[in-house]
């Protein structure tokens, strides 16, 4: 794929798809404030109090991810170990539970 004049590979695609995905979860989840809330305008209202999007910087602790981001890299995690090696339905569902067991700490952790 041809990007303003250079080639970009597909692993780097991948990995901004779920660096860029991660960012605008933590946006959108705001420690869980913002993700439950159905209002628009009161997201954006309160958005505004911030300082708008350019003042915000995301990253821990005010903004973490949340839990879809967590099984989401998980889920990438599995299905790129699986793909990489063979196409067995079973042993990538075997990784699936083993990646989703070991990021279940990680949730804990968020509601702590």
């Amino acid at each position: 794929m041809e990007v303003a004049g250079r080639s970009t590979d597909m692993k780097s695609r991948y990995e901004a798809a779920m660096l860029l995905g991660a960012a605008g979860d933590a946006l959108g989840f705001k420690n869980g404030s913002w993700e439950i809330c159905r209002s628009g305008s009161e997201i954006a209202v309160q958005l505004a109090a911030l300082g708008g999007v350019a003042s915000i910087t995301v990253k821990p602790p005010d903004w973490c991810v949340s839990d879809d981001t967590i099984f989401h890299m998980a889920t990438a995690r599995a299905l790129v170990d699986r793909c990489s090696k063979d196409t067995n339905k079973t042993k990538l569902y075997r990784k699936l539970a083993i990646e989703y067991k070991e990021c279940m700490t990680d949730i804990i952790q968020m509601g702590n």
